[in-house]
């Protein structure tokens, strides 16, 4: 076993791409209007995943119940992969959405692909304007500030505010112990083909302030602007791409 150690620590660190950039849209729900406000229905939509050669999927699911929703990634290897990578990466996000935002509730993540399995909770705490982050047993409170989302529900606000037409130019987002901002453009717009169908789809770019990682979800208005294209790059060279294989109502 130790001789394939470093084989396996690499193609980990291949496999295991920044969540934030990754999750971001990859749970996207479809979304409604009804009497002016946005409407998330409970879906599911899952993907195949590639990165740099690495196979793997991803299976997520959007749930309600009497006004919180929940939100929830499965991503794990396929094929070969699976001899080298094992385990998953599992994560939830809960959220409620009042007539004027998205407002985060909690989030969850635990990663069994990692050497050592890391688990990560962030509670928002909106009395005491306050929030609780814990990674495995180090605890950090930060400032629970107006725009600021996990990287689950940082995606329902984006898509809500795309609905809206009042998609904002940069949003708050609390991950690894630190409030980071995070940069959005709109892009072009064309027929992009996935193992699901053919949509026309229209670009949007994500990018931390000052980082060389980028990624740019096809977010298809047929289905209710539901991404189902997904790609990252690094120093402009593509990195990881998620394809749409399946999705449907619950």
């Amino acid at each position: 076993m130790r001789i394939n150690e470093p084989i396996n620590s690499s193609m980990k660190q291949l496999f295991r791409i920044d969540y934030f950039l990754f999750f971001l849209f990859l749970t996207c729900p479809s979304i409604i209007k009804a009497e002016n406000e946005s409407v998330l229905r409970a879906h599911h939509a899952n993907y195949s995943v590639s990165v740099r050669g690495i196979g793997g999927t991803l299976n997520t699911k959007l749930n309600q119940d009497d006004g919180t929703y929940q939100a929830s990634n499965e991503l794990k290897a396929k094929g070969l992969s699976r001899i080298f990578l094992g385990g998953t990466v599992n994560e939830k996000s809960f959220f409620r959405i009042t007539d004027k935002e998205l407002k985060p509730l909690s989030f969850y993540s635990t990663d069994k692909m990692s050497k050592r399995n890391k688990t990560i909770s962030i509670n928002f705490d909106y009395e005491e304007d306050l929030g609780i982050s814990r990674i495995n047993e180090n605890e950090t409170t930060f400032k629970n500030e107006n725009n600021l989302y996990d990287r689950i529900s940082l995606k329902f606000a984006l898509m809500n505010d795309l609905k809206k037409n009042n998609l904002k130019k940069e949003y708050n987002l609390y991950e690894g112990e630190e409030i980071k901002l995070i940069q959005i453009e709109v892009l072009e717009e064309k027929i992009i083909s996935v193992p699901f169908g053919e949509f026309k789809a229209i670009a949007i770019k994500s990018q931390q302030l000052g980082s060389s990682k980028r990624s740019i979800f096809w977010c298809a208005d047929k289905l209710d602007f539901l991404p189902i294209v997904i790609e990252q790059y690094r120093n402009d060279k593509l990195w990881m791409k998620a394809s749409l294989t399946s999705h449907g109502y619950l």
